[in-house]
């Protein structure tokens, strides 16, 4: 299975961060939806928004400040094949020493090469949260400061030790300006580079960005209008200034970033029984009853077919069978199978993801 790989368009040099994110190599942890919730364009959902939950990926941490939860974060970055990962929020530094123990125990099962980076606003940052990130062994800092309020960007001039740091915003279509100035004061007092995301519409703020009257680019996207223009814009700046300015487009997100880190964990939970897509799309067979199947239901459907055991499994009182085999055998079980009728069967395609998200569910006959 081949990863994607596209032209990403930037000034100056990517950052470690950058680099494995385009390879899909960072696993994203959501550590937690607390934060002050003042920017008008935060595009988190409704379920994490103001509540503290956390996520590896698409794995939902129950408990996140067991040790359990750290086994389950480990076992998620090995099936993703990952070389670092990302806190995101909310804000990580709402939630500052779980945020530190999930870096301690990431670098001490992976190893000081595991990469990882942080994006913080400005609300909670203390030169105390910071010197305990350092400590704990984060390699790179990203600023969320707010683009309308230069005024307040002084924080980021705090001690980071030997971390990298860098400023990640939005491109907002009529903030050109503004958006330059940041660069300059990146420049001016040494960070490392500037990412520029383009803006995009979600559920949770889509009244406020009308409000602005800000548009949809198109009737196919959910970026905004303006959005691209003015961060190639601050490319090109860059690119005049000598500093690091990098884009990142809705579509670029989608189409490398996530595909790359999915066809990656679909290569690590792909079984004999399953078939594999070029977009890591999972494919199975399933058979079940009213009541869970038995060992000795399984076994009798396993002998009777003749089906390599490396082909058809018992899991969770439901058989998982290669659907190739599924679809050969399927007819026979409801006409001459002894009690076929009791059974029922399908064909599953699903994301390669913790959640299995079912993409189409086709019921045999």
């Amino acid at each position: 299975m081949k990863l994607v790989q596209c032209e990403k368009q930037f000034s100056g040099k990517l950052t470690k961060g950058c680099q494995q994110c385009i390879k899909g190599r960072k696993s994203v942890i959501f550590i937690t939806g607390l934060c002050h919730y003042k920017c008008f364009y935060c595009p988190i959902s409704d379920d994490k928004r103001k509540v503290d939950i956390v996520k590896v990926n698409e794995l939902i941490l129950k408990t996140p400040d067991t040790n359990k939860a750290i086994k389950d974060l480990i076992k998620e970055m090995e099936l993703c094949q990952s070389k670092g990962c990302s806190f995101t929020g909310g804000d990580p530094l709402a939630k500052i020493e779980r945020t530190t123990k999930y870096i301690n125990a990431l670098k001490k099962h992976f190893g000081k090469s595991f990469h990882i980076h942080l994006y913080t606003s400005l609300e909670f940052l203390t030169q105390e949260k910071i010197d305990a990130l350092a400590k704990a062994g984060l390699d790179e800092l990203r600023f969320h400061p707010n683009i309308e309020q230069p005024n307040t960007w002084g924080k980021m001039l705090l001690n980071t030790h030997k971390l990298v740091t860098g400023i990640e915003v939005p491109a907002i279509p009529d903030k050109l300006k503004e958006i330059k100035q940041l660069i300059d004061f990146a420049k001016k007092h040494k960070f490392k580079f500037i990412n520029l995301n383009e803006l995009e519409i979600s559920d949770t703020n889509d009244k406020r960005l009308s409000e602005r009257k800000y548009k949809l680019k198109n009737n196919i996207s959910y970026a905004l209008k303006g959005s691209q223009e003015t961060a190639l814009k601050c490319v090109t700046y860059g690119e005049k200034i000598n500093f690091s300015v990098h884009y990142c487009s809705c579509q670029f997100k989608d189409a490398v970033q996530l595909a790359n880190r999915l066809r990656l964990r679909a290569e690590s939970i792909h079984k004999s029984y399953t078939e594999v897509d070029e977009e890591g799309m999972i494919t199975k067979g399933e058979i079940y009853s009213i009541k869970k199947i038995t060992l000795k239901q399984f076994e009798e459907i396993q002998e009777y077919f003749d089906i390599p055991s490396e082909l058809i499994v018992l899991e969770k009182g439901k058989i998982l069978i290669a659907p190739w085999v599924l679809r050969d055998i399927w007819k026979e079980i409801k006409t001459d199978f002894p009690n076929g009728k009791n059974y029922f069967a399908s064909v599953t395609k699903t994301y390669p993801t913790a959640d299995e998200f079912i993409l189409e569910k086709e019921e045999l006959f």
